[in-house]
C-alpha cells in the first residue's frame, strides 16, 4: 500500500515537472506579442516625432470649424 501510494506520488511529480517545462520552453504566441509590442511603440514614436505637424493640423481643421460654425442659421 505504501509503495503503491508512493509511486502514485512519484509519478504525479514528475508529470507535474514535465508540465512545468513544456510551458516554459512553448513559443506559440511570443510572437504575436512581440508584433504587437513593436506596432505600439513604432505609433508612440512616429506621434512623438511628427507632433508639431499633427498640432499644426488639428489646429487648422478646428480653426476651419470654428469660422463654418459662425455662418450657419440659427
Amino acid at each position: 500500500m505504501i509503495d503503491a501510494l508512493d509511486y502514485g506520488i512519484l509519478r504525479t511529480k514528475i508529470w507535474f515537472s514535465n508540465l512545468k517545462n513544456e510551458f516554459k520552453s512553448d513559443e506559440r504566441g511570443v510572437s504575436g506579442i512581440v508584433a504587437t509590442v513593436v506596432l505600439v511603440l513604432l505609433a508612440v514614436a512616429l506621434a512623438v516625432i511628427f507632433w508639431g505637424n499633427i498640432q499644426d493640423v488639428v489646429k487648422g481643421l478646428f480653426d476651419r470649424v470654428k469660422t463654418a460654425e459662425s455662418g450657419l442659421p440659427t
